[in-house]
C-alpha cells in the first residue's frame, strides 16, 4: 500500500482521475474474461452429453428460456454468444491496450517535464551543489524507468490479477474443492519465488541507478575533454573508467531480466503438475467421462490463460522492486518546491548599485570561512568598472552575489535602495551576462544570439543592430546562409573572437542595462582581447559595464579599477 500511495503522490489531481478510470476499465474486462472462459464448460457438455443437456447439469437458469430447445439449436446459440463474446473482448483489449499505453507514455513526457521544470526554478547553488549528470539521469533516465519498471507493471499488475480473480471464480464455480488445492500450490511456489527475490532486486535497482548517473558523468567529461584524452592519448583509461558502471548498471539490469523470465519456466511445469492433479482428483472421486472432459477443457483452457498471466505477475512484481529507488528520486525531486522570486517584477536600473557591509561564506558554521568580510562598493549608473583578482580571490562569487544568486551572510546589497534579496528575479530582467566559457549551442547564428526565444518572436531588426555592435556585420555578410548558418557545436565552425562576439551580441539582444563580462576575454589572444575590450567601451555610453579579468593590460580604459584582495575590494588608481 505504501507503494501504491508512493506512485499516486507522483500523479496529478487529473493523473489520478485517469489512473481510478482505468482500473474501472480494467474491472470490465475480468467480467469479459470470466463470460469468454465461463461459456467453454457449456459448450464441451452439449458436444459430448448426447442424452442430457447441460442446463440440467449446470443451473444456467439465466439462458433456461433461450435454451429450452434442440440440442442442435442449443449449440447454434451457445457458440454465437461464444463468438460474440470472444470479439467484444478482443476489441476491449483492444481500448486498454491503447489507453493504458497512451495514458502511460503521456506520464512519462510529463513527469520528465516537470522535472526539467522543477530544477529550472531552483537557485543557482542547487546546480553548484549537485552534479549535472545526475540531474541528466533523473530527467532523461527515471521517467522512462518508472514508467516502463512501476507504473505499467502496476497497471499490468491490477489487469492480471482482476483476470486471475474471474478465472479462479469461474473455476471455483465449477469444481471448488479441486480449484482451491490447485490455487494452494500456485501462491505457495509464487510466495517462495518472491521471498527469495525480494531484497535483491531492490538492491540491483539502486545499483542501475547510482551506477547510470556515473556513465553519464563519464561520457560528458570525456566529450567535454576530447581533445585532452587525444593528446594524452589516454583513451584505454577513460574507456576503462567508463566501463566499470557501465558494466555494473549492465548486470544489475541482467539479474532483473533473469528474476523477470524465469517465473515462466518453472510455472510450466506447475502449469502441467495442476493439470494432472486435477485428472487425477476427478477419476479418485469416481466422476464419469462426460464430466471429466469438460472439467479438464475448462482447467486446460484456464491454465492457457493463468500460466502467461501468472508469469506477469512475478515479473510485474520483480520489475517494481527494481523500479522502487526510481520512484523515491522522482517524489523527492517533484516535491522539493523552491520559493524564487517572479521574473516580471519591474525593476529598473536608473542610479546606483551599492554593497553595503557586504559579508559572505559559503559555510554556516561558527569557524567559518569568509570570501568577503564587511565590503563595501558603489557602481553608478553607465560606468565601466573593471574587477582584477588572482584566481579564487572571489571575483566570481563578488559577481554571484550582484546576481542575486547568493545572499549576503551580512550586510545589504541595494539597486537604487532597494534591497536585492526581495527583487532579484526582476533585477536580472536588466543583465547581459558574457563568461568565459562561451556556450555557443549548435545552431544557426540567429537562435544563438535569441536564446530561449521562439522562432516567432524573434526580431531581427535587433539581431542585426547586435552584430552590428557586437561587430559581427563583416563576418555575418560573407556567410552565404547569414544568420541562419549553423555554428557546430560548441561553436567549434568559428574562431574564438567570433564566438566571444556572438557571446556579446546575445548579452545585448534583450537591451539590459547592466552588461557582465566574467573573464570573457581571457582565452583570446591579447590582439583580439584588445580589439573587444574597446567595443565594450564603447557600450558605457548607454550601458554599465562591469569587467572581470586577471589581465591588467587594458584597466586603463575603464572608469574604475578594483581589485579583490584579502576579503575586500581595494580601489586601484592607474
Amino acid at each position: 500500500m505504501e507503494l501504491f500511495s508512493n506512485v499516486l503522490n507522483i500523479l496529478e489531481t487529473k493523473d489520478k482521475t485517469h489512473f481510478f478510470i482505468l482500473l474501472f476499465v480494467i474491472f470490465i474486462s475480468m467480467i469479459l474474461e470470466m463470460l469468454s472462459i465461463g461459456l467453454i464448460v457449456p459448450i464441451i457438455t452439449l458436444i459430448i452429453n448426447s442424452s442430457e443437456s447441460f442446463l440440467n447439469n449446470y443451473n444456467f437458469w439465466l439462458l433456461e428460456d433461450i435454451l429450452n430447445k434442440s440440442k442442435e439449436s442449443q449449440i447454434m446459440i451457445v457458440l454465437s454468444i461464444f463468438v460474440t463474446v470472444y470479439f467484444l473482448k478482443s476489441l476491449y483489449f483492444t481500448f486498454l491496450t491503447i489507453y493504458l499505453n497512451t495514458f502511460s507514455y503521456n506520464l512519462k513526457a510529463k513527469i520528465s517535464k516537470n522535472l526539467f521544470q522543477t530544477y529550472l526554478n531552483k537557485k543557482f547553488n542547487f546546480f553548484i551543489e549537485n552534479n549535472s549528470s545526475i540531474l541528466l539521469r533523473n530527467i532523461k533516465d527515471e521517467p522512462d524507468l518508472f514508467v516502463n519498471q512501476v507504473f505499467k507493471p502496476l497497471l499490468l499488475l491490477f489487469v492480471d490479477c482482476f483476470l486471475i480473480v474471474g478465472i479462479i471464480c469461474v473455476l471455483i464455480f465449477y469444481e471448488p474443492l479441486i480449484s482451491i488445492s490447485v490455487i494452494i500450490l500456485f501462491l505457495f511456489i509464487g510466495t517462495i519465488f518472491i521471498k527469495l527475490t525480494n531484497k535483491n532486486i531492490t538492491n540491483q535497482g539502486l545499483i542501475r541507478q547510482k551506477n547510470d548517473a556515473q556513465r553519464i558523468k563519464n561520457l560528458t567529461q570525456a566529450f567535454n575533454n576530447i581533445i585532452e584524452i587525444l593528446i594524452l592519448n589516454v583513451k584505454k583509461t577513460i574507456l576503462d573508467k567508463y566501463n566499470q558502471p557501465n558494466s555494473k548498471s549492465a548486470n544489475a539490469t541482467k539479474i532483473n531480466t533473469i528474476y523477470q523470465e524465469l517465473p515462466r519456466v518453472w510455472l510450466e511445469m506447475v502449469g502441467v503438475a495442476g493439470i494432472l492433479i486435477v485428472s487425477s482428483s476427478m477419476f479418485y472421486l469416481d466422476r464419469n467421462l462426460d464430466e471429466i472432459i469438460p472439467v479438464l477443457g475448462l482447467f486446460s483452457l484456464a491454465a492457457f490463460k493463468i500460466l502467461p498471466t501468472s508469469n506477469r505477475i512475478l515479473a510485474s512484481l520483480t520489475s517494481i522492486k527494481f523500479g522502487k529507488p526510481i520512484i523515491k528520486i522522482i517524489k523527492k525531486n517533484l516535491q522539493k518546491k523552491t520559493l524564487i522570486n517572479k521574473r516580471n517584477i519591474n525593476i529598473n536600473f536608473k542610479k546606483k548599485i551599492i554593497f553595503k557591509n557586504v559579508s559572505f561564506s559559503f559555510s554556516k558554521k561558527k569557524n567559518k570561512k569568509e570570501i568577503f568580510k564587511n565590503l563595501n562598493l558603489t557602481i553608478d549608473k553607465n560606468s565601466s568598472v573593471a574587477i582584477i583578482g588572482e584566481s579564487g580571490s572571489g571575483k566570481s562569487t563578488l559577481l554571484n552575489l550582484l546576481l542575486g544568486f547568493f545572499n549576503p551572510t551580512s550586510g545589504k546589497i541595494l539597486i537604487d535602495n532597494k534591497d536585492l534579496n526581495y527583487i532579484s528575479g526582476g533585477w536580472l530582467n536588466n543583465i547581459g551576462y558574457v563568461s568565459q566559457l562561451t556556450n555557443i549551442i549548435d545552431d544557426s547564428i540567429k537562435r544563438n544570439i535569441a536564446f530561449g526565444i521562439e522562432d516567432h518572436l524573434i526580431d531581427k531588426r535587433k539581431i542585426f543592430e547586435v552584430i552590428k555592435k557586437s561587430n559581427l556585420s563583416n563576418f555575418v555578410k560573407k556567410l552565404p546562409k547569414g544568420i541562419n548558418t549553423i555554428l557546430g557545436e560548441k561553436g567549434v565552425k568559428i574562431s574564438g573572437g567570433q564566438r566571444q562576439r556572438i557571446s556579446i551580441a546575445r548579452a545585448l539582444y534583450n537591451n539590459p542595462s547592466l552588461i557582465i563580462f566574467d573573464e570573457a576575454t581571457n582565452a583570446l589572444d591579447v590582439s583580439t582581447e584588445n580589439n573587444i575590450i574597446d567595443e565594450i567601451i564603447k557600450l558605457k555610453k548607454e550601458k554599465t559595464v562591469i569587467f572581470v579579468t586577471h589581465r591588467t593590460n587594458n584597466l586603463k580604459k575603464f572608469d574604475l579599477v578594483y581589485k579583490v584582495s584579502k576579503h575586500d575590494l581595494k580601489k586601484i588608481n592607474l
